[in-house]
């Protein structure tokens, strides 16, 4: 995960944020599954799309998070 913070930090390089790395997830979606704050925040400032939805289920990242919280609501917290 290392290299792909300082990815995240370095605006030079052109890094479609809205792409996942399955067909169905974004990146962000996959940031708050793994319950990465660092990643959450650091895609947020790359203008990640927070209402971009799942293709397959048609959820949001905020969708994830809701059903992590009701499974771990310290950890899905930190997103918060």
């Amino acid at each position: 995960m290392r290299i792909a913070y300082k990815i995240l930090d370095q605006k030079q390089h052109n890094l479609n944020v809205e792409k996942g790395g399955g067909s169905i997830y974004t990146l962000l979606h996959i940031a708050v599954a793994k319950l990465d704050v660092k990643a959450v925040v650091k895609l947020i400032v790359r203008e990640a799309n927070v209402n971009c939805a799942d293709l397959k289920s048609g959820d949001r990242p905020l969708h994830l998070l809701v059903n992590i919280f009701n499974k771990n609501q310290v950890a899905a917290a930190k997103i918060l």
